[in-house]
């Protein structure tokens, strides 16, 4: 038998129960509720799909690309799911004991409108839908109770006493749900729902003229998944309070009646009959937590309590009672209300009205970890206890140093900053500090340029009372710079010193006294000194800053030599030019030049008019102190005996016992000076060459001209170079000839050779005085003066005749070397 309109829309309003905590739709996407954090939380299922569903307690989202239901892991108060059968149920029911005219809820059971080109649905209750129904329990879905009571309110109106007044109720639904189209969330099921009825609904009482409760449609095909009165008895149960014969405990998940056995839901109540009082104990299942049911007293009768008290206690892990806990303000908040509350070292309570979702917010206390916010049910009856700790870590921070001098410690700064940001100084004895217990902080001080780098620190204190300590290491580098020369006023004006260790780069100056320099033990330093001028600068220094202190010590080192000029007749030499190492200096008095220590140099001077310039001297310095005589020796003009020993004796002043010494008759004039060799070759030879011309030598016909050459030494060089030895007879024999005094001898110029003759009897007479060879006076003798590539100048010793013979022909040599 069916059931009356009215019963349907109770049983309508009961199922609405099953809507709790449904999905809902918010900024174009679905959002799902998590039971554990109370709250709504937001899916990547666009509002335009497939609607989420509870699968075994958990929330699963429908994913387009793989056309599936996946999981979400968050948990569901209920596996209830709206289905479009659930909603049509409400619009069921008997209403045959109605008149056509005020009852049109009869019409609607047993009319069918007739509409042209259209027949009758065939989406009738499908298995599918039969088996999800039956598979309901614990549902939970008090989030659609809104649009469940339109429908009633609009059912309400429909089973009223106007025909019109329905229909005017269902075209505000129309209009309503104008453009929805998503057939797969509620308002797609309501949508389709509205264009059902809207079909269903006569338009004049004409129409109303299948009363023989038969189908007119021959594609209609019957199906036997029609409501059973287990289900809508499961419907009906959804909201109904029990009453018990026992306080309910973990184990009272279900209820049993003369309808059968059924699930109590999060959020249901029950109740418990007062023998004593007479009246009945509200219970209300307060939460399902591993398969165990948590029960609650929600008031009885005439002293039903409507609140649920809090008391707070605030507390901390330091010694009790904590005196800076002492004016915290504590807020309690739900709705539009806040409600704070002062902590004074006693318990602060409150009531909050039942049912409602209250927050305790607890204020910040600088160095405690603060309590996490809390969220709460108001339970009526309840009492709720609340002890809050502030944590609170007492962090010493020591600071020490391995100097005996702690004053660069001064005024340090170490800055703590994560959980706790604070920046502290250091004045000489440890700091103490409060940071919060359990929350990561990092303590970081401050750098001392020449001290080793400290590093931060990073730790979550635990205790009520811990301590860091950072240890600030130097190491005093003392320099010294020192001379071989003793107390050294160059080096004492101020010579720089760089030290260099990571980013220290400084420049210290050096006047006499010890420098010293802070470098951070352990790391590698390099001190250079700066380059002195005159001076070998010392090697750079370089090692690992180890200890408290360190030295290092660097000397410079120079040779300083006096170079003294002069004349072997006391002619002064002011005015003269010196060369020192490659620098030049005019002379006035002694010169004192420093050379850095391994620098070979050399001293020389000028030429000086009539003197002979004295030879360079070449040194290597090695030694403090160096003295350099350079002695110009008077030009002796005329014609000398040459002795071993460098002496040049006049012919009347030559002791013959002697003669041995002799090397050679010197001719000295204003142009050249020579040593005539006091032998020569017996025959005639080739000057060599023919028809060559020597490059780099006198090349003139002009006796004049040829007369001036005096350069016989250079000469015989660039013709044996060119010509090659053995090529050139005449100057191979006179660079073969070694004289006594160890010069190598060569073929004499033109020019020397006319000089030579311009005192010829006084040479022959020395020659001869030395048991010397007399110059061959039948014949011409060979010159280094060329005349043409292929002829060269001679001359005769009997009467100093010139001319010029062809290389190739025969003619004497003598030799000449230099004094």
């Amino acid at each position: 038998m069916k059931q009356p309109a009215t019963d349907a829309a109770q049983v309508a309003r009961n199922a609405a129960a099953e809507a709790l905590n449904v999905p809902k739709i918010q900024d174009g996407y679905f959002w799902i509720y998590d039971v554990n954090q109370k709250k709504y939380i937001k899916t990547n299922s666009p509002a335009t799909g497939r609607s989420p569903k509870a699968i075994d307690g958990i929330w699963w989202e429908y994913n387009d690309e793989i056309g599936d239901y996946v999981s979400t892991n968050i948990s569901a108060s209920s596996d209830y799911e709206l289905t479009k059968p659930k909603i049509e149920t409400v619009f069921t029911g008997d209403i045959t004991s109605h008149n056509h005219t005020t009852q049109l809820a009869e019409a609607l059971a047993n009319y069918v409108q007739v509409v042209a080109g259209k027949q009758l649905s065939t989406e009738d209750f499908t298995t599918a839908l039969k088996n999800k129904l039956n598979g309901l329990e614990n549902y939970n879905d008090a989030a659609v109770v809104a649009s469940i009571a339109a429908v009633n309110s609009r059912l309400d109106t429909l089973i009223g006493t106007s025909a019109s007044e329905a229909i005017d109720t269902f075209q505000e639904i129309e209009a309503f749900l104008q453009g929805i189209t998503d057939t797969k969330t509620l308002t797609g099921l309501l949508s389709d729902l509205k264009a059902e009825i809207v079909a269903l609904i006569p338009t004049k009482l004409s129409q109303l003229t299948n009363d023989d409760y038969t189908v007119k449609d021959a594609n209609y095909q019957h199906t036997d998944n029609n409501y059973t009165n287990a289900e809508k008895t499961k419907l009906s149960k959804i909201n109904f309070v029990p009453t018990l014969d026992h306080e309910p405990g973990e184990n009272d998940l279900t209820f049993s009646d003369n309808d059968g056995e059924h699930t109590f839901l999060i959020g249901n109540q029950a109740r418990v009959l007062d023998t004593e009082k007479g009246e009945f104990v509200f219970w209300q299942l307060y939460d399902i937590a591993a398969g165990k049911a948590i029960w609650k007293k929600a008031g009885s009768g005439g002293d039903m309590q409507l609140t649920e008290k809090l008391i707070i206690t605030l507390n901390s892990n330091q010694a009790q009672p904590d005196t800076k806990l002492n004016g915290l303000v504590v807020h309690v908040r739900y709705g539009d209300n806040d409600t704070p509350l002062t902590w004074n070292g006693t318990a602060m309570t409150t009531e909050i009205p039942m049912n409602m979702t209250y927050t305790i917010e607890y204020p910040a206390l600088a160095g405690y970890s603060v309590p996490e916010i809390e969220e709460y049910i108001a339970l009526a009856g309840n009492t709720r206890n609340i002890e809050a700790s502030y944590n609170t870590t007492i962090l010493t921070i020591n600071v020490s140093g391995n100097q005996t001098d702690k004053s660069d410690l001064d005024n340090l700064q170490i800055t703590l900053s994560g959980s706790y940001n604070k920046i502290l100084t250091y004045t000489g004895q440890p700091l103490v500090v409060n940071v919060p217990t359990g929350q990561q902080l990092v303590i970081t001080p401050a750098q001392i340029e020449g001290y080793a780098t400290v590093a931060a620190i990073t730790k979550t204190p635990v205790a009520s009372a811990e301590s860091v300590s950072f240890a600030y290491n130097t190491t005093i580098m003392s320099i010294t710079l020192s001379s071989n020369q003793g107390t050294d006023a160059t080096l004492n004006a101020g010579t720089n010193v760089v030290v260099k260790c990571g980013a220290i780069n400084k420049t210290l100056t050096w006047k006499g006294s010890t420098l010293t320099q802070k470098i951070p033990t352990g790391q590698a330093y390099t001190i250079t000194p700066a380059a002195l001028s005159g001076y070998k600068t010392p090697a750079a220094k370089t090692g690992t800053a180890s200890g408290v202190s360190m030295s290092e010590t660097m000397q410079y080192q120079t040779e300083v030599v006096t170079v003294t000029v002069n004349t072997d007749n006391s002619i002064s030499c002011s005015g003269q030019k010196v060369t020192i190492n490659g620098t030049e200096y005019t002379y006035s008095s002694p010169i004192t030049v420093k050379i850095p220590f391994g620098t070979s140099y050399s001293v020389s001077v000028n030429g000086k008019a009539g003197f002979t310039s004295p030879d360079a001297q070449s040194f290597t310095a090695n030694q403090a102190s160096r003295s350099v005589t350079m002695t110009y020796l008077e030009i002796k003009r005329g014609i000398f005996i040459l002795d071993t020993d460098g002496n040049l004796i006049r012919r009347a002043d030559w002791n013959t016992g002697n003669n041995s010494k002799a090397v050679g008759v010197a001719v000295l004039s204003d142009n050249c000076k020579f040593v005539i060799s006091p032998t020569e070759n017996s025959s005639n030879i080739t000057w060599g060459g023919y028809g060559t011309t020597i490059t780099g030598i006198v090349t003139t016909t002009d006796t004049a001209t040829a007369k001036k050459d005096y350069l016989g030494n250079s000469n015989t060089d660039k013709v044996i170079a060119q010509l090659g030895s053995g090529n050139a007879p005449a100057a191979d024999y006179c660079r073969g000839i070694t004289f006594k005094h160890g010069k190598k001898g060569y073929l004499g110029a033109l020019g020397e050779w006319q000089e030579a003759y311009n005192n010829k009897t006084e040479i022959d007479a020395c020659m001869s005085l030395i048991g010397g060879t007399a110059i061959y006076t039948s014949g011409y003798h060979w010159t280094s003066t060329q005349y043409s590539s292929y002829t060269s100048w001679l001359l005769r010793w009997s009467d100093g005749s010139v001319g010029y013979d062809r290389k190739g022909n025969y003619n004497r040599v003598r030799a000449f070397a230099a004094l």
